[in-house]
């Protein structure tokens, strides 16, 4: 009993000793945590130890812990339990030993060698040595192969003769646990992947699948200002000669444009201006050129305010360079002038001569200037920053008009300039807001003292000038310009020229441009319809993914152009709606203008019979009208007719042979062309 109780004491000692170690990372960086215990008192510990460190099939090391166990018990003792512990790390480490043998790199430490107690049995004191040296191989095993990517091939013959056969590759770099088994999964490319980028062609792609037809679109676009403009000559010739004397600083005379829409009026007005900034720029003569569209900007307030923006920001800049001149010349006299300040005391009684000579050096960056000295430019620098800062632009609404004028004429008149404004589509203008803004500025020349202002308006109408006061009449048109319409050649020279820049080369044959030019010509000669026609015609030459542009996409082009909406939206309407609008074209080609709701839903009730349709009750078939007055289809009013109530009296808003033919083409109301129904005579007061 006491070589037995003496045993149990050194064990727990050594166990301490072991779970210290253990616990405290060893000098050379092993984490203790990786080996195994081999007097740990719990089993399955040792199991998890040895699973951890080594990628050994479970099964297989329960399955030789079992007949350790059975070979152990023979021992008998206190060292039962050890020994069957002792037996597993030996097979284990065995396992090592051969996967350390099969790398030559691989460098194992001593063991550490842990004395026994002397009153210990023979068989328990080797069993106890042995679990003790196992522990430290393994260690050892863990800190030689953790930097190293191994794969271990294991072959586990099972007692149930299942074999397994796994190569998995582990990863045993020390951030990493060894029983880790992460694969590396980079590069790899799943089937789920590529049919999801398979799925991803979409719409876009197959639209783009196509080569382009289109060099630059932009050139057959109304906004496009080309660089020449044929048969326009003579009128920009002569834009160019009324507008050349503000070049020379002189007031140039006002001119008014007529045409019709497409003759290139705003196109060659805005040529002429490019021209004349650019040539105002080369002989540095103040000249600038506001446009103005009337169509947007339509009130008095808004075009002086657009105006008053313009000039503000403009004399901003000019501020702001004027300022930057300073301040240069400002430095190149702080400059200059040290060489005077700090000259020594003998300079300063320097004959006459030398004193000269230092105030010529002195004066030299001032010499031209309206300055004399520094102090007058830093003058002339405050001066301008405060009138910088008392620019204030025009908000587009909340000022008196008085007051925005006074804003637009101050900054006109803020330095010297010549001022061409150019209103397009004046008489848009003159519509909505009357002749006020027209007088305003063509009276301004008189009052200004350093700028000058020339208008020119462009308009469709040529009538327009008649509604005008005869003061502004006669100061507005000192000039008159009118832009004829182009005919086919001509429209075929214009499309020429812009195709060569929007197409690619061999894009359009022989018979496009002539078609698209004879289309245009037989209207109104617009050459902004051709342009578009033929711009459309590439479009869908491009959706049908055509390698050219060919006659039938002109004139699927025409046909798209030429859809009147009206008409679409009356071919689409409701079986019931077209009855109560054949109503209405039955009762206007019979003469009845002021149509009422009841007349109509008289007419409608015996056109219902007519095709056998469902007769609506009279407040369903006015609401159908408002509908269709909605549309634009019919203009429909209400009116009062004292003590008989209030009723709708309408007109139709579209051209009756056309919408009659549209409804007659429906299959079911086919039938109601031969139909008269009787209609009442109604004598109108």
């Amino acid at each position: 009993m006491g070589t037995e109780h003496t045993t149990s004491e050194h064990e727990s000692e050594t166990t301490d000793a072991e779970t210290s170690r253990r616990n405290d990372p060893s000098p050379d960086g092993t984490d203790p945590a990786n080996a195994a215990d081999p007097a740990s008192d719990d089993p399955g510990s040792d199991g998890a130890d040895a699973g951890s460190n080594d990628a050994t099939s479970v099964d297989a090391v329960v399955e030789s812990d079992a007949r350790e166990s059975d070979d152990a018990e023979t021992t008998g003792g206190t060292g039962t339990t050890g020994g069957t512990k002792e037996s597993r790390s030996g097979m284990m480490d065995n396992d090592r030993d051969h996967d350390q043998s099969a790398d030559p790199g691989t460098k194992a430490s001593p063991p550490e060698t842990v004395p026994s107690g002397s009153n210990r049995s023979e068989a328990n004191s080797s069993s106890t040595g042995s679990a003790r040296t196992t522990a430290d191989a393994e260690t050892t095993d863990a800190e030689t192969t953790a930097d190293a990517e191994t794969t271990t091939d294991v072959d586990a013959d099972l007692d149930t003769g299942v074999d397994a056969d796994v190569d998995v590759a582990v990863d045993h770099s020390p951030s990493r646990d060894r029983s880790s088994t992460d694969v590396d999964l980079d590069g790899v490319v799943f089937q789920g992947d590529a049919d999801d980028e398979d799925e991803s062609q979409g719409l876009f792609d197959d639209l783009l699948s196509g080569e382009p037809i289109f060099e630059n679109k932009e050139v057959l676009r109304p906004s496009y200002t080309p660089h020449e403009l044929p048969h326009r000559t003579d009128q920009i010739n002569r834009m160019a000669t009324i507008l050349v004397s503000a070049l020379r600083g002189d007031t140039p005379s006002n001119i008014l444009i007529y045409g019709k829409t497409g003759t290139g009026k705003t196109a060659s007005a805005k040529f002429v201006s490019n021209e004349l900034e650019s040539t105002s720029k080369k002989y540095d003569v103040p000249c600038e050129v506001e446009y103005i569209n009337c169509e947007v900007t339509d009130t008095q307030y808004r075009v002086l305010a657009q105006l008053a923006n313009k000039f503000i920001q403009q004399n901003q800049e000019v501020i702001a360079d004027r300022i930057d001149e300073l301040e240069t010349l400002r430095s190149r006299v702080e400059d200059a002038s040290p060489e005077v300040e700090n000259a020594p005391p003998e300079v300063e009684n320097a004959p006459p001569e030398v004193e000269n000579a230092s105030h010529e050096v002195d004066d030299a960056p001032l010499t031209n200037t309206p300055f004399d000295d520094p102090d007058a430019i830093d003058a002339r620098i405050e001066e301008l920053r405060d009138d910088a800062e008392t620019m204030e632009e025009v908000p587009m609404t909340g000022w008196p008009t008085d007051r925005v004028y006074s804003t637009f004429f101050d900054a006109v008149d803020y330095h010297e300039r010549v001022a061409v404004i150019m209103l397009d589509e004046i008489d848009k203008l003159v519509e909505k807001s009357g002749d006020d803004t027209l007088y305003n500025l063509s009276r301004m020349n008189s009052e200004l003292d350093n700028s000058r202002i020339s208008i020119m308006g462009i308009s469709n109408d040529l009538k327009f000038t008649d509604f005008l006061d005869p003061r502004v009449k006669s100061s507005l048109g000192e000039e008159e310009i009118v832009f004829p319409p182009y005919d086919a050649n001509q429209l075929r020279d214009i499309l020429q020229h812009r195709a060569d820049v929007a197409f690619k080369p061999d894009a359009l044959t022989e018979d496009v441009i002539p078609l698209c030019a004879a289309f245009a010509a037989q209207e109104h000669g617009d050459a902004r319809r051709a342009l578009d026609l033929l711009r459309t015609a590439g479009e869908l030459a491009e959706r049908s993914q055509a390698e050219v542009i060919g006659e039938e996409h002109v004139r699927q082009a025409q046909d798209k152009i030429e859809l009147d909406r009206v008409v679409e939206v009356v071919r689409t309407l409701p079986t019931q709606s077209k009855i109560v609008l054949f109503s209405i074209i039955l009762l206007e080609q019979n003469g009845v203008h002021n149509i009422n709701t009841g007349e109509v839903f008289n007419i409608y009730k015996r056109l219902c019979e007519e095709i056998d349709a469902d007769v609506l009750t009279q407040r369903r078939v006015t609401d159908l009208i408002s509908e269709l007055d909605m549309l634009g289809i019919v203009n429909a009013v209400v009116v009062s007719k004292g003590r008989y109530g209030r009723t709708k009296e309408m007109s139709l808003s579209v051209p009756i042979d056309e919408t009659e033919a549209v409804l007659l083409s429906d299959s079911r109301l086919g039938d109601i062309e031969n139909a008269q129904p009787f209609v009442q005579a109604r004598f109108d007061n």
